[in-house]
């Protein structure tokens, strides 16, 4: 069947198919590179913590102390306190610093 632009029918509805195949690969794509991404504190040299148990938290200039969890990324000027039974890993590159129980050291 033929419509008023000359084309069949079928040809429209063939476009839109490829297209939101193209927009769902495109989609895939770009949440894979999101989730194999370095955090962004990494790859502007700051520290990320890799690992973490206790309690920890982070005093930041102006801010309120704030839990962490690993992942999180720390800049320099933040200061890392743990708890009695708390320790933090932090990265950058190829440097670790652990931070042991009861302790608080700014980067």
């Amino acid at each position: 069947m033929r419509h008023a632009f000359g084309r069949g029918v079928g040809a429209g509805i063939t476009r839109r198919c490829a297209l939101i195949a193209h927009a769902s690969a495109l989609s895939l794509f770009l949440l894979t590179l999101a989730l194999t991404a370095p955090p962004a504190a990494a790859q502007n040299g700051d520290w990320t913590i890799v690992e973490m148990s206790g309690d920890a938290w982070v005093a930041r200039e102006g801010v309120q102390n704030v839990s962490l969890t690993a992942g999180d990324g720390l800049a320099a000027g933040d200061a890392v306190a743990t708890g009695p039974g708390g320790r933090v890993l932090l990265r950058r590159g190829e440097n670790e610093i652990l931070v042991a129980p009861n302790s608080r050291m700014r980067l």
